[in-house]
């Protein structure tokens, strides 16, 4: 991972706090927008369309908020997306080194007896 990788990794916290909070705005929106919609006498057709736009537009951008809220993962389930793999790669490849190290001592080994005469 390089230098960018990680400071994005550690931003994804304060995103995902900022995902939710346009939510929850959002949410609010669509709701003072129904208790408008609720109020508004109706005969006034003008007021409702505006209130029907902006409802939509609330809701739009309170399914769109929740969506990317869910999916955006946390610092912690970034890490180990990201740092698992790493982290069993490296154990694989060091038990590779193990074997292969003993390997290659009981080969010298058999040498050395066979050097000695035994």
């Amino acid at each position: 991972m390089n230098e960018m990788t990680i400071y994005w990794i550690t931003r994804l916290d304060g995103i995902n706090a900022l995902l939710c909070l346009c939510w929850i705005i959002s949410l609010i929106a669509v709701a003072f927008g129904f208790l408008s919609r609720v109020s508004t006498p109706e005969h006034d057709k003008r007021a409702i369309a505006v209130e029907n736009k902006c409802m939509a537009i609330g809701f739009s951008l309170f399914a769109l908020f929740l969506l990317v809220f869910v999916f955006t993962p946390t610092t912690k389930e970034m890490i180990a997306i990201k740092g698992i793999p790493a982290v069993v790669d490296v154990a694989k490849s060091h038990s590779v080194g193990e074997k292969a190290e003993r390997v290659c001592n009981a080969l010298v080994k058999i040498i050395e007896d066979k050097a000695n005469g035994k």
